[in-house]
């Protein structure tokens, strides 16, 4: 984003309306991206879900479903990465980085 003029920690976040505050150590970055992003989507897609059924909309369901699985393997990932990368649990992470 930077070679494209961009100053990556202004722009909004699409799916979560987090503004990235700015640099930070890899590790918080890493837990604004995985707890605060992708879980944050995991919170609310299954009402998203349940009115595409309501709906009958099958194909903006199969697409919700793709999203919940795609973010289900983020936070998965993200959460064994950062199992390397400090030695703060999860909660201490997260108090930390807010």
């Amino acid at each position: 984003m930077l070679a494209s003029g961009y100053d990556p920690f202004e722009l909004r976040n699409r799916l979560t309306n987090l503004t990235c505050r700015g640099p930070l150590e890899p590790a918080f970055a890493m837990v604004e991206i995985n707890l605060f992003g992708e879980v944050g989507v995991l919170k609310t897609i299954n009402e998203l879900i349940d009115t595409t059924a309501n709906r009958n909309d099958e194909l903006l369901r199969h697409i919700c479903d793709y999203i919940r699985a795609d973010e289900r393997t983020h936070v998965r990932k993200g959460t064994r990465i950062l199992d390397i990368m400090t030695n703060l649990n999860a909660k201490d992470l997260e108090l930390r980085t807010r």
